[in-house]
């Protein structure tokens, strides 16, 4: 493949141009944008978007990511996102230098992320925290329904204006979290060998919103089975019909109420990141299928079970202590820096996604929603999710506009043209591949499984442990519903929205992510084997299929049933 320069601030490099796939024709509209790598976020943002989603997806994500990289002096120049064919791709421009100033600022930037691991929940619950609860604060007492075209667009504005902001404090939290946990598991690694995930142990069993939010569905579960009309409502009608059942006697109103204290707690949360998606609280059906299963279930002790990775982890605290006593003073208190470090980390992991990925969305979403309804009943769009359609421009411009502009033919052209967006296949990365940069193959991933056979599926180990039983193939929450106990759950991603499965799953595994992704952290909580990033477990494995899922190594293999020689007790089986 020739090679052709690429000039970045002065610097000349030699890059190889990726070639793009026939079904994926791309038009590049900015130049110079063909000479970047951009790479498609399949954790994130696997499918195809409409232009205002991408307004946060792109814009806000482009401005919170660069102003983060400014405030710790990242070797960044720029960060640019672009919607091609509908899908996001985003390239990070590095910053070049000379040696000697690049030395200069790799120094300044580590500090400045250490003094922020040095303070990191002090810096989240004293400054970042209670920002980002005025900002939901501002949209919970915005009255939506009864604002005017102007009122509504001057808070749109301030709510794109908000977003940049509550994004930024989420990158500005990242940087340091994601470096505190690395760098404690390099640091575990040397003084202890083992692997990664030994070093994580010694981070589980701390409590946090979303494994609350498990424990909470539990003891509603608990409670549905308690009463004799619930428990009948919720387990014989479809998910989609429950809650107007509830509403049928006096016991199932009771256990609504507790439903709905639960969607108002924990249900701003939905399809990921995708605003376009409704949360639970407007559809509730996922919480109402998770629930199905967690009644399914004999009484356990969840809370007790969920704890067990809490006292491992004091343990083997103690003995990495010990192993230390004979070390150097500074090698003991780099350890203990970089242990507290990391164990805030992992719990803030959680935590800054209940309150920023899950509730900030939320209220984004709604504003997004309320315009809509206003183009709606001005007779601009047909349905007020058409909304998502329109760019942030041309909806400005549609709320400003007298007489109201018609905007229905242009929802009609973008809704056929997302449909063919999502026939197509977006390639992992575009554009040109820098010369520092090998070339990924990813095909040696992909590979034909049959039982018996000796190749595996392999990806990263993200939670230890090794178990065995059927695949459950998901490409969403309402399929994922379908999910029982003793189940491995296959998906191509799974966000936090998903974690409640993880009480009846056997084991995890998804086509992206890694060892720090949501899926990861709580599988290890859980004590569920996982295997994140196999690129293609989707697309090889199929309902039903028997499979071995072995986190500690980080492979996935079908098991031929005659091979299992313990019998069917054996199937969902979890080994240390």
């Amino acid at each position: 493949m020739a090679t052709d320069p690429v000039e970045m601030n002065g610097f000349t490099r030699v890059g190889t141009p990726i070639e793009t796939p026939p079904n994926f024709p791309v038009v590049w509209e900015h130049p110079g944008d063909e000479q970047l790598l951009w790479t498609h976020d399949r954790v994130h943002w696997p499918d195809p978007m409409p232009p205002l989603v991408f307004a946060i997806a792109g814009g806000t994500f482009g401005r919170a990511l660069r102003a983060a990289a400014k405030v710790y002096e990242l070797p960044i120049e720029d960060v640019l996102m672009r919607r091609i064919n509908g899908y996001r791709y985003q390239a990070n421009v590095p910053l070049e230098s000379l040696p000697q100033e690049a030395l200069a600022r790799r120094q300044r930037s580590r500090e400045k992320l250490r003094s922020v691991m040095n303070r990191l929940q002090e810096t989240w619950s004293g400054e970042w925290l209670p920002e980002v609860q005025r900002h939901l604060a501002y949209w919970e007492e915005f009255d939506l329904e009864h604002a005017s075209a102007a009122q509504l667009l001057s808070h749109f504005d301030e709510t794109l204006a908000r977003a940049d902001r509550l994004w930024e404090i989420h990158f500005l939290l990242a940087s340091p979290m994601h470096g505190a946990i690395n760098q404690f598991g390099r640091m575990h690694r040397e003084l202890f060998g083992g692997s990664t995930l030994d070093a994580y142990r010694l981070l589980s069993g701390f409590d946090n919103k979303i494994l609350r939010a498990a424990r909470a569905l539990w003891r509603l579960s608990r409670q549905a089975r308690a009463m004799p009309t619930a428990q009948e409502i919720v387990v014989n009608h479809a998910a989609t019909d429950v809650l107007a059942a509830l509403e049928a006697s006096s016991e199932g109103q009771e256990f609504s109420a507790e439903l709905h204290a639960y969607l108002d707690e924990y249900g701003q949360r939905g399809e990921g990141l995708s605003l376009d998606h409704p949360s639970w609280i407007e559809d509730p059906t996922p919480v109402i299928e998770s629930l199905k299963g967690y009644m399914a279930q004999p009484d356990r002790d969840l809370k007790g079970e969920m704890a067990a990775p809490g006292s491992e982890r004091k343990r083997l605290v103690a003995d990495a202590r010990r192993r230390l006593e004979g070390y150097p003073g500074p090698v003991s208190e780099e350890f203990e820096f970089l242990l507290e470090a990391a164990q805030e980390a992992v719990v803030l992991s959680e935590d800054h996604n209940y309150w920023i990925d899950a509730k900030g969305m939320y209220h984004i979403r709604r504003v997004f929603l309320g315009c809509g309804r206003h183009l709606v009943s001005a007779g601009a769009i047909e349905h007020p999710e058409d909304a998502f359609h329109l760019t942030a421009e041309e909806l400005r411009e549609t709320l400003r506009s007298h007489p109201i502009l018609d905007r229905h033919d242009l929802i009609t052209e973008r809704r056929a043209e997302l449909a063919r967006f999502r026939s197509m296949d977006p390639p992992p990365v575009l554009g040109t591949r820098p010369p520092s940069r090998a070339e990924r193959v990813s095909s040696e991933r992909i590979r034909h499984m049959h039982p018996g056979d000796s190749e595996i599926l392999s990806g990263s180990g993200g939670s230890a442990g090794i178990a065995r039983g059927p695949a459950r193939m998901a490409t969403s929450l309402e399929q994922a519903g379908r999910l029982k106990r003793g189940e491995v759950l296959v998906a191509e991603t799974l966000s936090s929205s998903w974690t409640p499965l993880f009480a009846t799953a056997a084991a995890v595994v998804t086509d992206t992510g890694g060892i720090l992704s949501h899926a990861a952290v709580v599988a290890r909580e859980y004590g569920l084997p996982a295997v994140l990033g196999t690129n293609n477990a989707t697309s090889l494995l199929h309902d039903g299929d028997l499979i071995e899922v072995n986190g500690d190594e980080g492979t996935v293999r079908l098991v031929s049933p005659e091979s299992v020689e313990a019998g069917p007790d054996e199937v969902g089986a979890v080994e240390a």
